[in-house]
C-alpha cells in the first residue's frame, strides 16, 4: 500500500526530464516508473545491498538502466538538488533523514513521503513544515504526504 500511494503520486507528478532521487529505493520500481514516464535520470539509495542489486535488475528489465544508478550510499552524502524525491521508509527514520530530504529537493520540485501510518501524519509534518502544508492521501492504514518546494 506504501508503494502504491508514492506510485500514483509518480504517475500523477513525473514529467521529462526530471532527476529522481529514490531514498529507501527497495526494489526500485518508483524510479523505474519515473524514468518510463520520461524522467532524465534516478538515482535509487538503500540500506540493504539485495535491494541495490534489484533496483539494478528492474531498470535493465525495462530498458532505462543507463539513466538509473542505485547504491547503498547514505542519502546525507549525496550530492545536488532533485525535482523529484520519493522516500517510502517509516515515520521515525523519515524524521531523522528530514533536513536531508528537505535539502535535495529543488526550488519547484517535489517530496513524496510514504511509509507512514495513518495518526503520525501530523508529528511527522512538523519535521518538513519548512516545504508548508503537505498533500495527503490515505490507503487502508497508510498515509503519503506530498510537498512542492517554493520556487
Amino acid at each position: 500500500e506504501t508503494t502504491r500511494l508514492v506510485m500514483v503520486e509518480v504517475d500523477r507528478l513525473a514529467k521529462p526530464g526530471d532527476t529522481i532521487l529514490d531514498v529507501g529505493c527497495g526494489s526500485g520500481i518508483l524510479a523505474v516508473a519515473g524514468l518510463l514516464l520520461g524522467g532524465e535520470s534516478a538515482i535509487c539509495l538503500d540500506i540493504d545491498p539485495l535491494a541495490v542489486d534489484v533496483s539494478l535488475e528492474n531498470a535493465e528489465r525495462n530498458g532505462v538502466q543507463a539513466r538509473l544508478t542505485a547504491s547503498t550510499q547514505d542519502v546525507r552524502e549525496v550530492p545536488g538538488q532533485f525535482s523529484l524525491v520519493l522516500a517510502n521508509i517509516q515515520a521515525g527514520v523519515l524524521k531523522e533523514l528530514a533536513a536531508s530530504l528537505i535539502e535535495h529537493v529543488q526550488p519547484g520540485g517535489t517530496l513524496v513521503l510514504s511509509g507512514v501510518l495513518v495518526g503520525q501524519e501530523h508529528d511527522l509534518s512538523e519535521s518538513f513544515e519548512v516545504l508548508g502544508q503537505p498533500q495527503l492521501r490515505y490507503e487502508n492504514e497508510w498515509v503519503s504526504l506530498t510537498y512542492t518546494r517554493p520556487a
